[in-house]
Formats: structure tokens, sequence, C-alpha cells
């Protein structure tokens, strides 16, 4: 199949999903003077994911071993790094970070602010309502009756947990 792309130098991934709705990513796409080219078998959803990946100083100009999977999750929006040029790809995954990947994942549905589930979650942070989402779906229930601990490196344990509520 070609899917006409007037821009294939923007093209930074093709998503297949099949009929059983399971997605294949790709991210060394075919391109042609037509569009991008994609072989699937059955019948099959193409979605092209176009745009300008993010050239992170820490990632992109040191060829850092992460730089596909860092263009892949920034493609998705699913992280944007840690700071405008920064992705810091060396740096431990927070409890905060993780949630909001999930939240991203899903699509981020809107929560209720009424009942903020713990005291140290900062009012408008990046994390917010990312916390509040998981709080309310069961998949965080705090580092303590009162607490998320956001900025607490996360353990293998706790994302274990999280990952099986998820």
């Amino acid at each position: 199949v070609t899917i006409p792309v007037p821009d294939t130098e923007k093209v930074q991934m093709v998503v297949v999903t099949d009929e059983n709705g399971n997605n294949t990513y790709i991210t060394e796409v075919e391109t042609n003077d037509n569009g991008v080219a994609v072989t699937t078998d059955g019948n099959a959803t193409v979605s092209v994911m176009s745009g300008n990946k993010k050239e992170f100083v820490d990632v992109h100009h040191v060829d850092h071993w992460s730089e596909k999977s860092v263009d892949f999750v920034y493609i998705l929006g699913l992280m944007n790094g840690t700071s405008e040029n920064h992705f810091s790809p060396d740096v431990h995954l927070t409890r905060a970070m993780l949630v909001t990947i999930l939240y991203r994942a899903e699509g981020e549905p809107e929560v209720s602010f009424e009942n903020i589930p713990f005291g140290d979650i900062a009012i408008g942070s990046y994390y917010e309502e990312a916390v509040i989402w998981a709080a309310e779906k069961g998949i965080v229930s705090g580092y303590d009756a009162n607490n998320f601990a956001p900025n607490s490196n996360i353990t293998r344990q706790q994302m274990a947990a999280i990952m099986y509520r998820y």
C-alpha cells in the first residue's frame, strides 16, 4: 500500500493496526515519489506519524545508544524531555514520570480536581493530572497514606506494582 504524503521528509513513523487492534510501529519508513510504502497482511489501518523530531543535545548530538527509542517515545507523545533541549536519558525515572507516561498513553483523559488524593502534588505541575488519574483508576495508592512522593526515584518493585495495576 502506498499512502500519499506531501512531505515524506517529515515522516517519522508508520503505525499499522491489524484487524484485532494490535499495533505495529515501523520507524524505518520506506518512502517513494508518491508517499510512504507499507506492506500489510489482511485488513489493517495505517497511520502516518509525521513532524519534526526533537533534537535533544544529550541524545542526538552525542550519538547516545537510546536515540531511536527517544525518538519513538517523543513522537508518540509519551515523553517530552526534562527541559527544552535535554532528554536526560541517563537520569533515574521518578514516580511522577512513570505515571505521566501511562496517562499520556491513555490519551490524557479528564480528571476530577475535587479530591486531590495526596498532599505533596504540586498544583499546575506536569504530573498533577496524571497522578490524580492514576489514583482515581486505582493504579497508584501513594508512597504513604498522605503522599505520592512524585520526585522520588521509582524502584523496580514500585514499577512492577504500578504496571500490574495499570
